[in-house]
């Protein structure tokens, strides 16, 4: 059951984000802003930010902010 509830959390949580992101266009956060945001600690933070990197909804700009994938420029990569 245990199990089942981390997987849970997890996903609240990284609709959370993604929710964040839908909802404040153009939001452009570090990790250390995102961690605030979101009250998570620096390693569950960076783990759901590189889980949604990884599936694109959000991709990691050079300066080390993460915005929406549907947002980067031409000028951003």
């Amino acid at each position: 059951m245990d199990e089942s509830l981390s997987t849970v959390s997890i996903e609240q949580r990284l609709c959370r984000i993604r929710g964040e992101y839908l909802e404040m266009s153009g939001l452009r956060l570090t990790s250390a802003q995102a961690q605030r945001l979101l009250a998570l600690d620096q390693e569950t933070c960076l783990q759901l930010l590189e889980s949604l990197t990884r599936e694109r909804f959000l991709s990691r700009h050079a300066d080390g902010t993460y915005v929406r994938h549907s947002q980067i420029t031409l000028t951003d990569r």
